[in-house]
């Protein structure tokens, strides 16, 4: 897998970054604080995400305001822009997390959408919203597939898992 770019807003240290044409071997250098632990610790919070959920992502680093940035408004969100091999098309995941009425972490919004080809817009295969959106539905044996398959409505058991785990 190829990362092309990552967008971070409000994540720790990270009040609104984009990195963009990431080489194969990027080394991260500077001063204590500017965030070089954080840039890799992203990685690590979607990883937790993935396996557990998000509030238990968010606990293990000491809770949304912990991990929120300072003195900002807005959600903790991330776009990743990869490919999954040399030619292959390119994907997009965002995620965009927050508190919900009550004060509980949440999914506000997760998409991932892949480019079909060189032209047109990306097709998206999740599109979600509290829990609850829309999927590509069955197995794709390939990227080609994508324009056959179609979407049907689900519901997550809670808007603090990620769609894409699915």
């Amino acid at each position: 897998m190829k990362i092309e770019s990552l967008k971070i807003r409000n994540y720790k240290v990270f009040r609104n970054v984009e990195i963009r044409d990431i080489p194969n071997l990027a080394v991260f250098l500077g001063k204590n604080g500017t965030g070089k632990s954080t840039f890799f610790d992203i990685f690590g919070f979607l990883h937790d995400c993935l396996n557990s959920n998000v509030r238990t992502a968010l606990m293990k680093r000491g809770g949304y305001k912990e991990v929120v940035s300072r003195e900002q408004t807005g959600d903790i969100e991330f776009a990743v822009q990869f490919r999954p091999a040399d030619g292959e098309p390119l994907i997009t995941y965002e995620i965009s997390i927050g508190l919900d009425e009550t004060g509980r972490a949440v999914v506000k919004k997760e998409t991932l959408r892949l480019r079909r080809g060189q032209k047109g817009s990306p097709w998206k295969v999740l599109d979600f919203s509290m829990g609850e959106g829309i999927a590509a539905k069955g197995k794709l044996s390939s990227y080609e597939d994508v324009s056959l398959a179609t979407r049907e409505r689900q519901k997550l058991d809670s808007p603090d898992i990620l769609a894409i785990k699915g």
